[in-house]
């Protein structure tokens, strides 16, 4: 059974005429339109939410898939459930649902040649002997040989099996280290792809450079030259796997001139993927664009969430759970008052847990409260001391957890253990705008400009590392010249951020 009642299609050359005739008159090419399921076509790949008529189980499926699979019974049956309707099936047409024609072919060889099989007829043993013997001038000539050494000129395997069971062998898993693809004696193979489910041409250096550098190695779900990097690809996949809803991709008529990678109208959440060759100084010399991007999204209420290259690439787990987090899709919910607090004293704890959860990784401040659920830690609020004062350094929650309420409880029980004058702590424009320090009553101080990093070996680092001592003890000559100037003479380019906003609280 069909949930979705209307869809949204794209107007093209090809199915123009096919919506004029179906009543949908004042439309034109490009043009997005939403009609209703009964309109699309039998063959329209578009995806629609279904329901499974046996077990209840949702699905997305293309439209065409749907419709064959109404052709035997009027039902829809999902793929653990079409066995169930095949014997349906054959119960109705031949009154036995474990039916095999079997029987009926050898009835059928029995009439036609007076043997079972038609091949054990004499008259047929002789004929295939003849055309044997014309052929290949042997009556009982046998071609395993020849197969075995085309296989091995083809394949660099005499045993080679070109059937698609084989084919769904040779795939992603197959080549888990890159020693097992140097083995390969070809320039070129075919893998079938588990995501499109697919099979694919691929050249071995191509294949090589993409899983060397962590990118989908598809050429169908990652065409090469395409304008999408590898890794916002793999972004937007992870998003429609898990988000159902309307997904916008590179918009440029939402915050004009900008362009949106990946836009989601409904929550009014937007993703921007900085990729950091092309997001450095050498082409965003402007050093507030990332800042830009983020303001002209709050002027039109939309939360815009940046995601480094570097940090999908060596935290992609952080960032998926900061993604589900911002679509309410955090499978794990934990109350607080189902939680017990515990200072945690040991480091080792401490920043294990902020480099499994947290993108800024460890922290080595003494004042670490956690939050424990079975035992387990699901919570992690650290402090340093300035002076009098404190500082709210990092807050985590385990990944795919959402503890509802706990940082204001780790927060309070901070509050009413410690004497200050004021906490203060910083939040960063380039995934939050603050929200949870409004929870906790911290009143918005300072706006701070955006910063920048140094790019090495597609990583970025810390400015601190870059002064003009590091420089000179890194072998390069920093006479006369600038910090900035030595790092671009020598291919080292900066990134900024989107700036920050430092929060003050105010012991009542």
């Amino acid at each position: 059974m069909i949930l979705s009642k209307e869809v949204e299609i794209n107007i093209t050359t090809r199915n123009i005429t096919f919506y004029k005739n179906r009543g949908y008159v004042n439309i034109s090419l490009g043009d997005c339109l939403l009609i209703k399921i009964e309109d699309l076509n039998t063959g329209s790949p578009i995806k629609i939410d279904v329901i499974c008529d046996n077990c209840d189980t949702k699905k997305t499926i293309q439209y065409r898939l749907y419709i064959n699979n109404l052709k035997i019974g009027n039902l829809y049956y999902c793929n653990k459930c079409k066995h169930i309707k095949s014997k349906q099936t054959k119960l109705e047409r031949y009154g036995n649902e474990n039916y095999n024609n079997q029987k009926k072919h050898e009835q059928t060889c029995l009439i036609k040649y007076g043997v079972k099989h038609y091949s054990k007829n004499d008259d047929v043993k002789k004929r295939i002997k003849q055309t044997k013997l014309e052929r290949y001038g042997d009556e009982n000539y046998n071609n395993l040989k020849k197969c075995k050494q085309t296989k091995l000129e083809r394949y660099g395997n005499e045993n080679y099996n070109n059937s698609l069971k084989q084919k769904r062998i040779i795939d992603e898993k197959t080549f888990k280290n890159i020693t097992d693809l140097k083995k390969i004696n070809q320039d070129s193979f075919e893998i079938f792809c588990l995501k499109c489910e697919q099979n694919y041409l691929i050249d071995k250096k191509c294949y090589f450079d993409r899983k060397q550098y962590k990118r989908i190695t598809c050429t169908k779900c990652n065409p090469i030259n395409t304008l999408n990097s590898s890794s916002e690809l793999e972004v937007l996949y992870f998003i429609e796997e898990n988000y159902k809803n309307k997904i916008l991709t590179n918009k440029r008529n939402i915050i004009t001139p900008h362009e949106l990678d990946i836009y989601l109208p409904e929550l009014k959440i937007a993703f921007e993927f900085n990729g950091l060759y092309w997001h450095s100084e050498i082409h965003k010399n402007d050093k507030n664009y990332h800042l830009n991007k983020t303001k002209k999204c709050n002027e039109q209420n939309i939360k815009l969430f940046h995601i480094y290259e570097d940090d999908w690439n060596n935290k992609q787990e952080i960032i998926k759970s900061m993604i589900l987090n911002k679509l309410k899709l955090t499978k794990n919910k934990i109350y607080a008052r189902n939680t017990k607090i515990k200072q945690i004293k040991t480091n080792k704890i401490v920043n294990k847990f902020y480099l499994e959860n947290h993108l800024q990784g460890k922290s080595t401040y003494s004042l670490n409260f956690g939050l424990y659920h079975n035992n387990i830690l699901v919570s992690l609020m650290s402090f340093k001391r300035n002076k009098k004062n404190y500082e709210l350094i990092r807050f985590a929650n385990k990944l795919n957890f959402n503890i509802i309420g706990g940082a204001s409880k780790l927060f309070n029980n901070f509050v009413e253990k410690y004497n200050f004058d004021e906490i203060k702590t910083f939040s960063n424009n380039d995934y939050s705008n603050g929200e949870l320090y409004n929870i906790l009553s911290f009143e918005k101080s300072t706006i701070l400009k955006p910063d920048y990093s140094y790019i090495i070996n597609y990583e970025r680092k810390h400015k601190f590392n870059f002064r003009k001592k590091s420089l000179e003890n890194m072998g390069y000559n920093i006479k006369n010249k600038s910090e900035h100037e030595i790092c671009l003479e020598n291919g080292i380019y900066r990134i900024y951020d989107s700036g920050k906003i430092k929060w003050i609280y105010t012991k009542k």
